[in-house]
């Protein structure tokens, strides 16, 4: 799982080939942690003022499939996390760190991926690309009912995970995979 992971960021970083099992091969677990992260917000309070002066044209499409149709769930975004990079420990069976071929791995992710050690052991990598990455929000639902806008706290899910569809159609066994998005990025919602 981690290693899909890894291969899921760089692959959005703009890696060459982001698959490095032959890396890993000898690792028994990874640890991925985020870095340079920054947080972009907007404050709930701004939001709501937006909301309580906004009218809703009923008329409008969009109006009509997120608002006045029982089955849509709307939300708006008040905060991402993004980052441009992620540093990876792999250890063994035995939980002692692993060291990595670092001119091998940057040869594979190639030159939009810079790869660096850590430490001298070469047991600490951290993969940076160019452009940051939305890995995680914060969310509220949000409704329009009887002329007045409403809003709700949301529990983190699955269920509302930011998603690109891969199949054309999602079942409760089948769910669609969430995906990390690029700032600038764009999510088509059905």
């Amino acid at each position: 799982m981690g290693l899909k992971l890894l291969a899921d960021v760089l692959g959005a970083f703009n890696a060459a080939m982001p698959q490095l099992g032959f890396a890993y091969r000898r690792a028994r677990s990874i640890q991925i942690t985020f870095t340079n992260v920054q947080s972009i917000a907007i404050d709930p309070f701004d939001i709501g003022d937006f909301l309580a002066n906004g009218d809703l044209d009923s008329a409008n499409p969009f109006v009509a499939h997120y608002f006045l149709d029982d089955d849509s769930d709307a939300y708006v975004i008040s905060e991402t996390l993004v980052s441009n990079a992620l540093t990876v420990t792999a250890a063994d069976e035995n939980g002692d760190e692993i060291s990595m071929d670092v001119p091998a791995i940057e040869e594979v992710v190639g030159a939009n991926i810079e790869v660096k050690s850590g430490n001298s052991r070469h047991t600490v990598l951290t993969y940076k690309g160019k452009t940051p990455l939305t890995f995680g929000f914060k969310a509220y639902s949000i409704a329009y009912d009887n002329g007045r806008w409403s809003t709700h706290g949301v529990t983190p899910s699955g269920g509302i995970a930011l998603a690109a569809p891969t199949r054309a159609i999602e079942t409760e066994a089948a769910p669609v995979a969430p995906v990390l998005l690029t700032r600038g990025g764009r999510l088509t919602l059905k």
